[in-house]
């Protein structure tokens, strides 16, 4: 094997791992900025919720999934400047080998120099060409002789470019390493302040502890409309026509629609059930209440059964629908305000505390439509939206098919 050809072979077994190191690394550089979209959201949310000293719970939750996100951001952040310590040892190997390549590849340059000037001087190359037994023999010798010399100046010039690009490479690396290690101290400050402010939260929940009276009265009052609401759900969708009158207590409005751009990544494909898992948010946020039975955070005596899920969200949020389909029920829920049903077949969605609705039973709506805005509550400038998900009769665990954050 020549030394033209090992060489060959020792960039294919270093690059090799490069190349998949660039796609790793591209895949960690879009899971970062995933993450820091949903840390800006949330620190709008925390603004929101910052402005009235009656949400503490609201705050708790927000801030809670803040530090969640920081603490996914730091670790990626650290596992990407893993990748650029690997890629960086890999290639200052390639550049030292490479590098001992082109002293080899001078020496035998130079002495290649030395043989054709001797041949010059002793016309050893006429010798080699007259010496021939034929013509044909003759030139093939010719060739090999100008084949040869451009051979390797050829072979030079490619290892020193590779070099060169490699160097800049690792140059580049060098750069990237020092501007996520930047990055990674600056989140970690980020993490600090985001646990204070938790503790602070902490402190404000055992407040709540000792107003344990008024905070039950609140809770009766939560499973009261609750109730109501199921009530409405499970009757509508028992009856199977829905709301033969439609209760409109505002007037209806044109369906909005949102641009081509910001719904791309709303379209899907295929039946309702094969998309489990893939469905995007009706609203960007937080949840504040998860699916099935809990404990209340500060009053663990007191169990909250959810039908759905409840996501804190900023003031003025547009509801869309997760799938396309029609729109089964408008209906006004005392204690709820607006709620929506879309039916998809044997599924229906429901979207429940809208201060407005944009649709009316029978309407045709895709993803990329506007339904309705949750409603801000007066009290306490909260806004939360409650979702549901069904199958024919039966409950489903929303985040089963929602998208993963």
């Amino acid at each position: 094997m020549t030394k033209s050809i090992k060489s060959t072979l020792l960039l294919l077994v270093f690059l090799i791992p490069l190349i998949s190191f660039g796609q790793t690394r591209k895949n960690l550089e879009i899971k970062r900025k995933s993450i820091l979209k949903d840390i800006r959201s949330t620190d709008k949310l925390i603004k929101e919720t910052s402005r009235n000293k009656e949400l503490t719970y609201e705050k708790f939750i927000a801030l809670k999934k803040q530090i969640e996100n920081r603490k996914e951001l730091v670790k990626t952040i650290k596992e990407e400047l893993a990748y650029y310590e690997k890629s960086y040892e890999r290639t200052s190997s390639v550049i030292t080998s490479l590098s001992s390549d082109i002293e080899r590849l001078k020496k035998d340059y130079e002495q290649l120099l030395r043989l054709a000037y001797k041949r010059k001087i002793m016309q050893t190359d006429l010798l080699f060409l007259f010496s021939a037994q034929s013509f044909n023999d003759a030139f093939m010798r010719w060739r090999y002789l100008k084949q040869y010399d451009k051979y390797r100046k050829k072979q030079a010039y490619r290892i020193i470019q590779t070099q060169e690009s490699l160097t800049r490479k690792i140059k580049k690396q060098g750069e990237l390493k020092e501007e996520k290690e930047r990055l990674l101290g600056s989140e970690k400050s980020h993490l600090l302040v985001l646990e204070m402010d938790l503790e602070k939260k902490n402190k404000i929940f055992q407040q709540l502890k000792r107003e344990e009276k008024k905070l039950r009265k609140r809770i009766k009052k939560h499973k009261n409309e609750h109730e109501q609401l199921n009530v409405a759900i499970e009757k509508i969708i028992k009856e199977g026509v829905i709301g033969n009158r439609v209760e409109n207590r505002k007037p209806n409005v044109k369906i909005e629609k949102t641009n081509a751009h910001s719904s791309a990544n709303r379209k899907l494909s295929g039946s309702f059930k094969s998309n489990k898992g893939k469905f995007p948010w009706p609203v960007s946020g937080v949840v504040s209440r998860h699916y099935g039975k809990q404990s209340h955070p500060t009053l663990p005596d007191i169990t909250i059964n959810n039908s759905g899920i409840d996501i804190l969200t900023t003031n003025d949020a547009k509801v869309k629908p997760i799938s396309s389909g029609t729109v089964a029920a408008v209906r006004f829920v005392p204690g709820n305000d607006y709620l929506v049903i879309v039916q998809h077949g044997n599924y229906y969605t429901l979207y429940s505390k809208l201060e407005e609705h944009y649709v009316k039973k029978g309407d045709t709506v895709s993803a990329e439509d506007t339904i309705g805005k949750v409603r801000t509550d007066g009290k306490t400038g909260k806004s939360e939206l409650h979702f549901e998900i069904w199958n024919k009769q039966t409950r489903m665990n929303p985040r089963w098919w929602l998208s993963k954050k």
